[in-house]
C-alpha cells in the first residue's frame, strides 16, 4: 500500500447506516491441496475463499458485507465492531460521516499494511 494506511467512511443519515468505504489489506494465497484461492482480510479478522480470481472477488465483497450488516443488526452497530478491532475513529467534522483509521503503532501492524494488497470495497445499503 502505497500510503500505509488502511481507512474505513461510514455515512449515516438519522442514524441509518447508508454506506461504507474501506481501504484495507488484503492477503490471497491458493493452497495446493484443495485448488481454492484463499483471501485473509486481517484487519477485519476476516477470511474466505473462491474457486478462481472472479469467485474469490464476489466472496471478498460478500463476507466484508456480512461482516457490516451483522454489526449492525446483531452487534452493537460497526463502530463497535471496529473498535474492537483496534480501530481509531477520527474527528468527526461532517455529521453524516464516521471516519477510521487502523492504529499501527505496533510493528506487526505496519508489517500487515505493508505486505498486503491494498483494496478499495464500497458497499451502498
Amino acid at each position: 500500500m502505497e500510503n500505509n494506511e488502511s481507512t474505513i467512511e461510514i455515512e449515516r443519515v438519522d442514524g441509518k447506516l447508508i454506506s461504507a468505504k474501506l481501504v484495507i489489506p488484503v492477503w490471497t494465497r491458493k493452497d495446493e491441496d484443495d485448488g481454492l484461492l484463499y483471501a485473509s482480510i486481517p484487519m477485519l479478522n476476516l477470511e474466505t475463499y473462491g474457486i478462481d480470481e472472479d469467485d474469490l472477488e464476489i466472496a471478498i465483497q460478500e463476507t466484508v458485507e456480512g461482516f457490516i450488516l451483522v454489526s449492525e443488526k446483531f452487534g452493537e452497530g460497526i463502530e463497535s465492531e471496529l473498535a474492537d478491532l483496534e480501530w481509531e475513529k477520527q474527528i468527526v467534522k461532517e455529521p453524516t460521516h464516521i471516519y477510521f483509521d487502523f492504529k499501527t503503532e505496533k510493528p506487526v501492524y505496519k508489517n500487515m499494511i505493508n505486505t498486503g494488497n491494498s483494496k478499495l470495497l464500497s458497499y451502498h445499503i
